[in-house]
């Protein structure tokens, strides 16, 4: 929850799954589990993990089932974590795990699927955020990239780039918010071919193949989860981050989310979009 909205505070939008899957689920838990005297833990991910019989370690691949696999979720685990989990459901449909949750006459078998973020409960981000950080509702201006003010925000944490509706101002045509600066409070809109991008910077890497991480490799990526995978070429900066340069250019997900490299069905690793 506090990286939910320090990340606010710092002007990006986070992937609290991501972060609660690397600490907490496939962190605390697995610790858990090991005090407990437990071989692995189960989740209801939709991926596989597999073990590389060439080299005896733990993969992660996409879910068999393409409308709800999850690897995009998980790429931030390590082989060893990997080593230790299960995930059942990542040979299997959607469709086919209702209809066995039905035949085991489990009262969930047809639960709406939940999109909503766990730790808030009615789904008022905004109104979680302003809560517990009131000064995150500081007003400021909205400005075009030629500095231009077009109008007044009630605070940056009620945007993310790339988002179209709701800006409280009018144009002639369709603006979208192409950057928040927190330090000075704005936030800047334009067309949406400005939010084109040829290359972006990804940090916080984790490689769960590091055999590809030594040299630029070609991969594919995928930069939102609802957004398919598309060519890119990976260069390793240091350690912690690495250049993703896109075949050809694209719309790119709000810093602070997370972009992920697969080759075919493997995940490679992964990292956040600075």
């Amino acid at each position: 929850i506090e990286y939910f909205c320090r990340s606010y505070l710092n002007g990006k939008t986070p992937n609290p799954c991501v972060e609660c899957n690397r600490t907490v689920k496939f962190g605390h838990l697995l610790e858990l589990a090991n005090d407990l005297g437990a071989d692995h833990i189960a989740t209801g991910h939709y991926a596989r993990i597999w073990r590389d019989r060439r080299t005896g370690s733990y993969v992660l691949k996409k879910g068999v089932d393409r409308e709800k696999e999850q690897s995009y979720f998980l790429y931030s685990l390590s082989p060893e974590q990997l080593s230790h989990s299960l995930c059942p459901l990542g040979e299997m449909t959607k469709k086919e795990t209702r209809r066995l949750a039905q035949s085991f006459g489990l009262h969930v078998s047809d639960k709406p699927g939940s999109q909503d973020i766990c730790f808030i409960s009615n789904g008022d981000y905004r109104k979680f955020l302003a809560e517990r950080y009131p000064e995150l509702s500081r007003p400021g201006p909205i400005v075009d990239r030629q500095g231009h003010v077009l109008g007044d925000h009630q605070g940056i944490f009620s945007f993310t780039v790339g988002q179209r509706k709701g800006l409280g101002v009018s144009a002639a045509d369709p603006l979208y918010v192409l950057s928040i600066n927190a330090g000075a409070n704005t936030v800047t809109v334009g067309k949406r071919e400005e939010l084109l991008k040829d290359r972006i910077t990804v940090k916080q890497i984790n490689w769960i193949d590091s055999d590809k991480a030594a040299e630029p490799v070609e991969l594919t990526v995928k930069v939102r989860y609802r957004h398919p995978d598309v060519p890119a070429t990976i260069s390793r900066r240091d350690d912690d981050a690495a250049e993703v340069t896109f075949t050809e250019p694209q719309i790119v997900t709000a810093p602070g989310q997370s972009a992920v490299f697969y080759n075919d069905d493997l995940v490679v690793g992964g990292g956040i979009i600075e």
